[in-house]
Formats: C-alpha cells, structure tokens, sequence
C-alpha cells in the first residue's frame, strides 16, 4: 500500500469504525491487514476487509484509507455471484421479510439498513442490540 496517500492515524479510525461496528475489532488492527503489515484481524482476512470497505465506505474515505495504487491493483474485473430470495427474518423478538443475498461459507453475516427498517429498530452501537424506534407513516 503506498502509505503516502494515506491520512492520519485517529482520522483511519474514525472511518474503520463505521464499518465494523459489530465485531470487538481494533479499527487500526483492520488497517494494519491492508497494509500488509498483519495476517488478520479478527475474523478479517485482507480480502473481507476489502469487500466490506467497498460495500460501506464512499470513494473519498476509500481513497483516503488506501490510497489510488491500492485500488488499482486489487479492483479487478471479476464478477462475485449470489443467489437472493426473500425470507422471513426474525431476531430479538422483531420480525420481517425481505430480499436477501445469500452469502457462501465464509462470507460475514450481516443485516442491511433495509432490513432493519423492516424492524422499525436502530442499533445500540454500546449495548449492541436492537431498540424499538417510533415509525411514522405519511
């Protein structure tokens, strides 16, 4: 990774912590994988770290983190298929249906903002639950 397109320390946390704010991982411990400088973190692999940057983060924070010769080398023109269907999902006492992607074996679980607003819940970020929001209809 060319470290000098990369931004300061606490400004690469502050942007990592958006991201996996569902696992007990250091957000520098990520960066330090990408960089090549750590095998893993967590259950994050170089790849799924990747993978969840991309889907989460906007090109500008991307840039930032990673720099543009990153990008160039691990953006290629393979294609990732999923089956996707709906189900009926149901955890901590809420309930809904939605379309989902289904993941292969090693792929991380996780809930979409569509899914949750199926629930009517926000995430407790400290307690790492779900809480019951007020939902208007217009």
């Amino acid at each position: 990774m060319n470290m000098q397109n990369v931004v300061d320390k606490k400004k690469i946390e502050n942007i990592l912590t958006n991201i996996i704010w569902d696992y007990d991982v250091k957000p520098y411990d990520l960066y330090l994988v990408l960089a090549g400088k750590r095998e893993s973190a967590g259950p994050f692999t170089a790849e799924k770290i990747f993978i969840r940057i991309l889907e989460r983060l906007s090109w500008y924070d991307l840039l930032d983190i990673v720099g543009l010769d990153f990008l160039k080398r691990n953006l290629t023109g393979e294609r990732i298929e999923r089956k996707i269907g709906y189900v009926i999902l149901r955890t901590e006492g809420y309930e809904t249906i939605d379309e989902v992607v289904f993941g292969d074996k090693g792929d991380l679980i996780l809930l979409g903002v569509r899914t949750l607003e199926g629930f009517s819940v926000m995430v407790d970020n400290i307690a790492h639950r779900f809480v019951a929001q007020t939902t208007l209809a217009c």
